[in-house]
């Protein structure tokens, strides 16, 4: 069964593999990771931590768009309309987490990323910025420039992800938008107690916007306890996701670790993209949850 990845920090995994002397990135480290674990499409995310201007994220943008254009087993699409789920490639749509170089010509800046592709962004990671409030960033919510950005990217059609906002900005954006809202890598709260995941009245705000979640395999968002981050409990989040935003509104964004050299937050049984191939076996025995694999993701960025 084929599955849609809605985060993968692909764009800062190129930019640093790049800064390090590396070339054909994708081919090298990952393709046939994606390929091993039934992954077919890709959110690609050019990931910004707060401390980046404008030309930075342009540079990262950049690179990431030259390294798809010279990756003959990857496709960039702008409309999930255009996979093809019969031939052997990997497609991946471009998306933004955390937008913290934009300071000013909102607008203007909007539409650059949109021209390169750019169609899922988040205004912020963790942090407080220009244009709205991240989880770790203190209070506050969506600023007067954070507003004209919601409203612009619904304009000229990216998709708004409040995964990293914090809950007043959450809120600003849904008071401020009439669309659909997608959470590319968040749990449930219910589950586990961690900031980063979802109340129950956000996960039933986003369902009523028609919108979609994306089940996240970083350990510390599926259980507080270490000896509890395994594949079952993700699982559980899945379940308990499905059943409270319904089957149409739920998918995978898997924010896998190995693209941060280290950093090793994994969950046990799916520690990385070949793993992957555990959760499209589990699917292709639970017929009830087959939506959540490819389908209901593909809608969502369907334009």
């Amino acid at each position: 069964m084929k599955l849609f990845d809605l985060h993968a920090d692909i764009g800062y995994a190129v930019w640093k593999r790049k800064k390090a002397g590396c070339k054909n990135i994708l081919s090298s480290f990952y393709t046939d990771q994606w390929k091993k674990g039934d992954i077919k499409a890709v959110c690609m995310a050019s990931y910004f931590d707060g401390h980046q201007n404008w030309e930075q994220m342009m540079e990262m943008v950049e690179l990431l768009v030259e390294e798809i254009a010279v990756c003959p087993q990857v496709t960039l699409v702008t409309n999930a309309k255009d996979i093809h789920l019969e031939d052997d490639q990997i497609y991946a749509i471009l998306s933004i987490e955390g937008m913290c170089g934009i300071h000013d010509h909102v607008e203007d800046r909007l539409d650059w990323l949109y021209e390169k592709g750019v169609r899922l962004g988040s205004l912020c990671w963790n942090e407080k910025n220009a244009l709205a409030c991240g989880v770790k960033g203190g209070k506050g919510g969506l600023t007067e420039l954070g507003i004209r950005a919601v409203q612009h990217m619904e304009q000229i059609g990216m998709r708004i992800d409040v995964s990293h906002a914090n809950e007043e900005t959450f809120w600003d954006i849904y008071a401020h938008t009439t669309g659909c809202l997608i959470a590319s890598h968040s749990n449930a709260a219910a589950l586990c107690p961690n900031p980063r995941n979802l109340t129950q009245r956000q996960i039933e705000a986003i369902a009523q916007r028609n919108g979609l979640i994306g089940i996240v395999a970083a350990a510390p968002f599926v259980h507080p306890i270490r000896s509890n981050q395994n594949f079952a409990h993700l699982i559980r989040h899945l379940e308990w996701m499905c059943s409270n935003a319904g089957f149409d509104h739920v998918g995978f964004g898997f924010d896998f670790m190995q693209y941060y050299d280290g950093v090793l937050d994994d969950v046990k049984g799916l520690e990385n993209p070949e793993q992957a191939k555990n959760l499209s076996l589990w699917l292709q025995e639970h017929a009830l949850y087959k939506k959540t694999a490819f389908e209901n993701a593909a809608r969502i960025l369907s334009f």
